[in-house]
């Protein structure tokens, strides 16, 4: 039995580490897939598991059908959310933030131009914000703080501007559930 599962832990361990980055972000399929694209993936990702476990965030909806809306919600809400940094003109560091399962990156403060929905990814040392979809719904929807998903792991922060973008992202996701641009139905 042990044998087994180490052999089941290193064939997952291979599909992850083959992934790479996908060249379009999976946040609009149904793909379950974990892609390495980032140094703190793994360690997020493993986080993540645990705070499903305990019932920190709550899973994506099961199904296809129901998946896909959700993934749909996810998507809209997100693009509301560039939309939302754009016209708050809060002031902070240029960072990016990465959703694991999709590949899907985020930019904000670019001295590129707006706030970006399916941007590239980030530079080397490129100030990143790392986290799962599940916890990003739960960022959205208030059910978990910034401060709470970078303690329990599930919110991973790297570059040399970390604390002031994740003081910025924690204040835009503040303004945006209150803010009358959040047109999309509240994530579940």
């Amino acid at each position: 039995m042990r044998q087994r599962n180490v052999m089941s832990l290193g064939v997952a361990l291979a599909g992850l580490l083959a992934g790479g980055s996908a060249a379009a972000c999976a946040l609009h399929t149904l793909s379950p897939e974990l892609k390495i694209s980032h140094p703190k993936a793994l360690r997020v990702a493993m986080a993540t598991r645990a705070a499903l476990d305990t019932g920190l965030i709550a899973p994506l909806p099961e199904g296809d059908e129901v998946r896909r809306e959700a993934l749909q919600a996810l998507a809209r809400t997100s693009k509301e959310l560039a939309a939302y940094a754009d016209e708050a003109e809060l002031s902070g560091p240029t960072y990016s933030v990465l959703l694991l399962r999709s590949g899907l990156w985020l930019r904000f403060n670019s001295w590129m131009g707006p706030a970006r929905y399916h941007a590239p990814p980030a530079a080397p040392g490129e100030t990143t914000l790392v986290l799962n979809e599940s916890a990003y719904a739960a960022l959205l929807a208030g059910r978990l703080s910034v401060p709470t998903a970078v303690e329990q792991g599930v919110l991973a922060v790297g570059g040399t501007h970390s604390a002031a973008a994740t003081a910025h992202f924690a204040k835009l996701l503040a303004g945006f559930r209150e803010s009358p641009m959040r047109v999309s139905a509240r994530l579940q």
